[in-house]
Order: C-alpha cells, then sequence, then structure tokens
C-alpha cells in the first residue's frame, strides 16, 4: 500500500518501469547468488575431495545460464577468485536442449556408460530424465563444508549494469 501511494497508482494499474527494472535486477541478482553459492560450494567439495586435477580446473557454463550475461558475469567472478577457467559455448549453442541431450550422449559414449547396441534396443529404459555421472548430492552435504562466499560487489559497478542492459 505505501508503495502504491509512493507511485501515485491504485490496484489494477501498472508499476512505473523504473520500479519494474528494479525488481527485475533483484530477482535477477538474487538468482546470480543463488548460483553462486552452489558453484562454490561445488568448487570446495571438488578441491576437498580432490576431485579434479589444478591442471584442468575448468567449468562450462551452458543452458539459459550462459545466454544470462549477467549470470554468466557473476559464475566467472567466482572461478577466477578459485582459480578455475570458465568456458562457455556460443549462446545460439545453448538455447537448443537438443544440443545439451547430445552433449549427455557423448559423455556417457565416451565412458560406455548406458549405451546399447542395436542387438538390445528392445530392453532400452526410457528416462525423462537421464542423469551425467554420480550423484554426489547427499556427501557434499555430509561434508558439512563452510563457505566464506565470494563477494560479486564489482557487479554493482554503474558501467557494469550499463554494459550488461545496452548489450
Amino acid at each position: 500500500m505505501a508503495e502504491e501511494k509512493k507511485y501515485e497508482v491504485t490496484g489494477g494499474q501498472t508499476i512505473p518501469k523504473h520500479v519494474l527494472y528494479d525488481v527485475c535486477a533483484s530477482l535477477q541478482h538474487s538468482i546470480a547468488i543463488h548460483i553462486c553459492h552452489r558453484v562454490q560450494r561445488a568448487i570446495e567439495y571438488a578441491n576437498l575431495k580432490q576431485l579434479i586435477p589444478p591442471n584442468r580446473r575448468n567449468l562450462v557454463i551452458s543452458g539459459g545460464v550462459a545466454c544470462n550475461k549477467y549470470i554468466k558475469r557473476a559464475v566467472g567472478v567466482v572461478c577466477r577468485e578459485m582459480d578455475y577457467s570458465v568456458r562457455v559455448p556460443p549462446p545460439h549453442l545453448c538455447t537448443d536442449n537438443g544440443i545439451m541431450i547430445a552433449w549427455n550422449g557423448m559423455e556417457r559414449w565416451r565412458v560406455q556408460d548406458g549405451i546399447y547396441q542395436h542387438d538390445n534396443l528392445d530392453c532400452l529404459d526410457i528416462q525423462a530424465r537421464c542423469p551425467l555421472g554420480e550423484d554426489l548430492s547427499e556427501d557434499v552435504s555430509k561434508s558439512e563444508i563452510k563457505c566464506k562466499w565470494i563477494s560479486l560487489s564489482e557487479l554493482y559497478e554503474d558501467n557494469v549494469i550499463e554494459t550488461l542492459v545496452d548489450a
């Protein structure tokens, strides 16, 4: 109600664009923070368990996240601070789930996991979701990793926001 009075808007009317832009930017930033926390915890876990050799510390960002410049830049800040490189396919390769499904298939083919030959296609089990790799979420939780969250304050600079909006 206070906001309605502040902007002289009554129920059912459209809120001013600058308020809408602020709401959208706040939502996008909250999503970026959530994703960055998940990425940071995953990297902390991988480092703790020595899952990735120092010379192979790369993170691939794909899908919708790779198409969002702000979120991609936020994840890049986390990776830079944790000494990881970020790899991002061109946006036109990130919007089609078929490409990501094909990549999953290629990775499975590479390790010969869940690959069926022509003579045993009748026993093929159809899955709505196809996992890639081993689910480590329970072990990550049990590890009780405490993170000192990496600051994303460099994203607040006006010139960064303008660059991301204009691009």
